[in-house]
């Protein structure tokens, strides 16, 4: 029933009451036309008794209670009748550079030249752009595994993707440092987008071009050091400590523990400063109730439009049969009407035709004025010459020759001697 809550959704359903109000149908009778009691509206369509199921139509779910409860009786009707809803929710304030912040800095400790620097990002509520946030942490550690540091970031609000998340602490650690440190992530894509040259990563249909430039700023445009280098190792996340010692890395090695315990470490900083950021619960639960509601309404309206679009109903023919037939909430324009509106299309289009034939003046060609060839002109035209002409000269050195070949003919010339 895809097409009939298409129709309901955009306004394409006409019930009695409708047609009524509008001179150009020639209808007058506003009565629903299944059960003649009461005006034929939208809102009529779940009340009428011809299309009303025996049990009654289903109550809406408890999940859709809050969002039903939370706005008016005119919004509740527009989300029976059209199955849409608007709600209104505090959105976080907005934010084109983003920050961050060492909350140990390791840059004072005396083995930072040692450090590897794991970055993650993280993203909540992905399943709506409205209330997506995200998060990025880092965390410096030596290959002994000593912790030097981390810090924590909360990326731009154009930022609304983990992957963007990951890519944007790229941009932010690259900027910081003087030169690449050695740098572990979770993230592949990183890892080939940066093989792929800054040209690809910046292309316009790429998602993360803008933060892939502010990487190639950073680079001077060499992003591709960033790989061949090894300076961007990528390990795979979320595994048990069994991973160690077992799994491998972009470059071939396997895991250590100090990166399978700093890659967690990362994981949890950035979840915990997305959650910091992110939407009241009261405001999440209200969007999930808003998702059951608007699902039961959409369900309803599209059953409730083919019940009033093609209703089965048992007629008596003139001939005593009985045969099943389908009927509508709403009649149809008149013939007569339809028929002298028609009409007056016709003759309508036939003036305006008839305008249209009268002969238009000659437009007069003017010839454009005589211009020398361009340098590239004259390049083209003798580059196309001489092009013709060594053609020309190998189909005349690969065309059979009329005269005999010469062995032939001294072997002819010797016959005749002898």
């Amino acid at each position: 029933m895809r097409s009939d809550l298409s129709s309901a959704i955009s306004g394409g359903q006409w019930p009695q009451a409708r047609k009524a109000a509008t001179p150009s149908f020639g209808v007058h009778d506003t009565r629903c036309q299944l059960c003649l009691a009461s005006p034929g509206t939208l809102a009529r369509r779940f009340h009428c008794t011809a299309t009303r199921p025996a049990e009654g139509w289903p109550a809406p779910p408890k999940a859709a209670s809050a969002a039903r409860n939370a706005i008016g009786i005119r919004r509740r009707g527009i989300l029976d009748e059209r199955a849409l809803l608007a709600l209104r929710i505090p959105t976080t304030p907005a934010d084109d550079v983003g920050k961050f912040k060492w909350i140990v800095d390791p840059t004072i400790r005396p083995h930072a030249h040692e450090g590897v620097w794991y970055f993650d990002g993280s993203m909540l509520h992905g399943r709506w752009r409205e209330l997506r946030v995200t998060g990025m942490a880092v965390v410096v550690a030596t290959p002994h595994g000593q912790l030097l540091g981390y810090g924590v970031g909360r990326p731009p609000t154009w930022v609304q993707t983990a992957a963007a998340a990951e890519a944007w602490a790229l941009a932010t650690l690259l900027r910081m440092c003087p030169s690449p440190p050695p740098l572990r992530t979770d993230c592949l894509a990183l890892v080939l987008t940066s093989r792929g040259g800054l040209s690809a990563a910046t292309h316009h249909s790429r998602p993360l071009a803008r933060i892939w430039g502010m990487i190639g700023h950073a680079l001077d445009g060499n992003i591709q050091s960033l790989a061949e280098q090894e300076t961007l190792v990528w390990f795979p996340a979320h595994l048990t400590w069994r991973a160690v010692g077992e799994a491998r890395g972009s470059n071939g090695q396997r895991m250590s523990a100090t990166d399978w315990r700093a890659n967690r470490l990362a994981d949890r900083l950035a979840k915990a400063v997305a959650r910091e950021a992110q939407a009241p619960k009261g405001t999440v639960e209200l969007f999930e109730s808003s998702e059951a509601a608007t699902a039961h309404a959409a369900a309803l309206l599209g059953i409730g439009t083919r019940a009033s679009n093609a209703h089965e109903a048992q007629v008596t023919t003139a001939d005593g049969e009985t045969k099943t037939v389908l009927q509508r909430d709403s009649q149809s324009k008149p013939k007569e009407v339809a028929e002298a509106q028609r009409a007056a299309r016709l003759a309508a289009r036939n003036a305006s035709e008839g305008a249209a034939a009268a002969p238009a003046p000659a437009k007069q060609v003017v010839a454009a004025p005589w211009r020398p060839p361009s340098c590239n002109q004259v390049r083209r035209a003798g580059e196309r010459a001489m092009t013709w002409r060594r053609v020309q000269e190998v189909g005349e050195s690969l065309r059979a020759s009329s005269a005999p070949p010469a062995l032939a003919a001294r072997v002819r010339a010797r016959a005749e001697l002898g």
